[in-house]
């Protein structure tokens, strides 16, 4: 949700960008035209409608269209509190975690080499996967949105898809990112003949989502191809929700430390459990905000209503009431109306691409953060809390019962930190632009996008730094893990190939075998801006780590 300053009264009316006002300039002036010729041939006729009929009429019309508007608004904010739950969840679980591993009481003292690194390699795999399920929910939010739309889907809208799914893979091992492309539900076919004659999209392959749908006939049959990977021989159903997955993944994690040394009691599964639970919960009520609209009889209803209120009105007005009462009055209660209609198409769908929808980047960013400090507490400054709890023991007089809280350290632990196994990569350009017109500030957003208006040019990744100085609130890097794995080398190239298209509205080729030619390394470009790239020169030098990301 782009960010105002409530009580700044000409600062909330005279904004464009972010606003009502641009959805209502053009129907309104067409309108005010309208209103003028019939005030011109009435005048001329003398013809007019009777007043009782449109009082009614009106008094239908406003009713549907604030029970709209309510009932969106509380479509927001119950997706607001749907997506608070599941990231709270998913924060519970990498606190637990990165807790119950740490303060292990008098067994710390006995782990070894191995036992610390098992430690630590849970929660890499747990932070991991927790930010995965994050980045997930934004990711199967745009897919059912198409899903739920046009057949024939746009390509700006699935570079966007396309984008998060590769943010995803960047935190995930080869294995697993297989499995999640397998799932993601996007394919490409053959453009039909209407299709490529009618569509706005470029001619070439056509994009479509199957989600959770079981087929007769196979994929293949249907002259579908998966965007990502090889294709199943006889594959019979379409994708699978993502965050799904990744929960089971995150889940199966989970009980790896069961009874061991460097783990936690069985008991402590149950609480981890129940925010998993919690998760999925808040994702179905997600899933279903987005295709469950509201029903189509209620909305045809309001529309038709309206219509024939905004047409006949001024048909129904008093010719000895001049101009304002002939034109200006209805073209404003015709504003009015409309408003209310365009407001709610912008709250129907929460996680949308619409300024007022919720900002789901900014809060998966402020969950990587907060991950950031709690791994780096648990492990890197984990010696140095409890020195300074002992020294406060000693300082107050309790120094027998501070020994007894102590935490004795094996000698051999090497110090770990977040930065040996994660990195802050640069986002691609496109998905900046995108986060900082949703979640930026109203008046920072608007002075860009004038500027860039009037320059006319595409710009560099230099700007990138610019929103950061004049926006603190523009989201411009995200996590992937750290190292010379080819999988995510191939992650970095396929975000390289995405930014080389200069953005979602500039493809005119075969998305599958871009990224099939990129994955395989057809992208040799030392380009390091990318998801899964390493950051500008200023940031450290990659560090090398003892621990392998496998299975624990």
């Amino acid at each position: 949700m782009i960010r105002f300053t409530p009580g700044a009264w000409l600062g909330t009316i005279f904004v464009f960008f972010g606003g009502v006002l641009p959805r209502l300039v053009v129907p309104c002036f067409l309108y005010s035209i309208y209103c003028c010729i019939l005030y011109l041939v009435c005048a001329r006729t003398g013809f007019s409608l009777p007043a009782d009929g449109q009082k009614l009429i009106a008094g239908c019309t406003t009713f549907l269209l604030v029970f709209r508007v309510n009932q969106c608004y509380n479509r927001l904010i119950k997706a607001q509190d749907l997506v608070v739950n599941a990231l709270c969840s998913l924060r519970s679980v990498v606190f637990s975690v990165c807790a119950y591993t740490t303060h292990a009481g008098p067994k710390r003292a006995t782990w070894g080499e191995a036992e610390h690194e098992a430690s630590v390699l849970l929660k890499v795999h747990v932070v991991r996967l927790a930010v995965a399920v994050a980045v997930s929910l934004k990711f199967h939010s745009r897919m059912a949105e198409m899903f739920n739309g046009p057949s024939n889907v746009e390509k700006g809208k699935v570079w966007h898809a396309l984008a998060d799914l590769v943010r995803i893979k960047g935190l995930l091992t080869a294995g697993e990112a297989v499995l999640i492309e397998k799932a993601c539900g996007l394919y490409e076919e053959e453009a039909k003949l209407f299709a490529a004659c009618c569509s706005k999209v470029p001619s070439g392959p056509s994009l479509c989502v199957d989600l959770g749908r079981s087929r007769k006939c196979s994929q293949e049959a249907m002259g579908r191809r998966r965007l990502f990977g090889q294709d199943d021989v006889g594959e019979d159903h379409g994708g699978t929700p993502v965050p799904l997955v990744l929960l089971q993944m995150l889940r199966g994690f989970l009980m790896h430390p069961l009874d061991k040394p460097w783990g936690y009691p069985e008991r402590f599964l149950n609480s981890n459990e129940m925010h998993l639970a919690n998760a999925a919960r808040a994702f179905e009520g997600l899933s279903q905000l987005i295709l469950i609209p509201m029903p189509l009889p209620y909305l045809q209803l309001s529309k038709l209503l309206l219509c024939t209120f905004v047409l006949t009105y001024p048909l129904a007005v008093d010719m000895e009431h001049g101009i304002w009462g002939n034109v200006i009055e209805p073209v404003m209660l015709c504003m009015a109306l409309a408003g209310f209609e365009i407001v709610s198409d912008c709250m129907e769908n929460p996680l949308g691409d619409d300024p007022s929808d919720i900002s789901v980047y900014e809060m998966i960013h402020e969950f990587e953060v907060e991950c950031q400090a709690v791994f780096d507490l648990s492990v890197r400054d984990h010696r140095e809390v409890l020195a300074s709890q002992a020294s406060l023991g000693e300082h107050l007089g309790l120094g027998e019962g501070a020994r007894f809280l102590a935490q004795k350290h094996s000698h051999t632990e090497a110090r770990r930190c977040f930065a040996d196994f994660f990195e802050w990569s640069t986002l691609s350009r496109a998905t900046i632009l995108y986060i900082n017109q949703q979640s930026g500030e109203v008046r920072a957003v608007n002075r860009r996008l004038l500027k860039e208006t009037l320059q006319g040019a595409e710009g560099d990744d230099s700007d990138i730094e610019h929103f950061e100085r004049e926006d603190p609130f523009t989201t411009t890097r995200c996590l992937a893990l750290r190292g010379p794995d080819p999988h995510r080398g191939a992650c970095q190239r396929q975000m390289r190939m995405l930014r080389s298209c200069g953005g979602p509205d500039n493809w005119h080729k075969s998305m599958r075998e871009e990224l099939l030619r990129a994955a395989a390394g057809g992208d040799s470009d030392t380009d390091d801006d990318g998801v899964g790239g390493r950051m500008s020169s200023r940031s450290s030098p990659p560090r090398e780590s003892k621990l392998s990301l496998a299975a624990v």
